[in-house]
């Protein structure tokens, strides 16, 4: 797809660091470059919704399912259909549903490699180079790094958000 390689491939590889254990996360959230991030996650998650979405067309073909069997994840109607492809349709839900547990774990695994990613001289994440950052847009660039999709708020957000703000009133 890209001259990286697959998106499988992409989304796979480590992150590239400078000499002192900086990756461009560290740089983008001390900057507040909001915007880079924003097209920077989004295509990290495209690079795994369309290894998702590799994943289910193989499972489609595998079990022998077409477009026509299929509507909102629900046999269209199990009158017309034989006890083997009402099995088969069970089957494929169960291992539809771990696909997407799948994606829910990468997509997470993915996160918690940008965001504890040290730096070798302080050993400081990049959610500390935005803390300490005086630039404009540096509290929206860690919420968007911080809010990835999943339900949950990851733990002690609301501490360093209070923390955060009482920082950024500090003269300098």
């Amino acid at each position: 797809m890209t001259n990286l390689g697959t998106p499988s491939d992409v989304i796979h590889q480590e992150l590239n660091l400078c000499n002192q254990g900086r990756s461009m996360f560290h740089l983008i959230c001390y900057k507040g470059n909001y915007e880079c991030l924003v097209q920077i996650l989004n295509i990290e998650r495209v690079y795994l919704k369309k290894t998702l979405f590799d994943q289910l067309y193989r499972e489609k073909q595998r079990y022998r399912f077409k477009n026509m069997d299929i509507k909102h994840g629900h046999l269209v109607s199990t009158v017309f259909h034989d006890a083997d492809t009402v099995k088969r349709h069970e089957e494929f839900n169960i291992r539809v549903q771990s696909l997407f547990e799948q994606y829910a774990r990468d997509l997470y695994i993915r996160m918690r490699r940008i965001l504890t990613q040290q730096d070798q001289p302080h050993r400081r994440n990049p959610i500390h180079y935005g803390a300490m950052s005086k630039y404009t847009k540096c509290f929206k660039t860690i919420e968007a790094l911080l809010n990835f999709d999943l339900e949950t708020d990851p733990e002690g957000y609301d501490e360093f958000l209070k923390l955060f703000f009482e920082l950024q009133l500090l003269e300098t």
